[in-house]
């Protein structure tokens, strides 16, 4: 799969720093997504806890509630994507 981190995006791009609040596998909620509007499309820069781990994706919108929004992933390179199921599997804390 083609690494989402060496994309060519069109010139209108625009960065913006937002907060993941809840990640998983496939895809992340953002609280406060700037516009938030449904099938828009995000290239997506993660810094995970683990030294050099780091996830890139791309990822389009898929619910919008006003005050953030669900981007599914669409497109995250393999052994970045190994580097995020090992983040999810560390950070789920399971009752007994």
């Amino acid at each position: 799969m083609e690494d989402p981190s060496n994309a060519v995006l069109p010139d209108n791009r625009r960065e913006s720093l937002m907060t993941a609040v809840n990640v998983s596998q496939g895809g992340l909620y953002i609280k406060s997504l700037p516009t938030g509007k449904e099938n828009e499309l995000y290239r997506i820069s993660i810094d995970l806890p683990n030294p050099g781990a780091k996830v890139t994706a791309f990822g389009e919108v898929v619910w919008s509630d006003g005050g953030g929004g669900g981007v599914h992933f669409l497109a995250i390179h393999e052994e970045q994507e190994s580097h995020l199921k090992d983040f999810v599997h560390s950070s789920v804390n399971v009752a007994h």
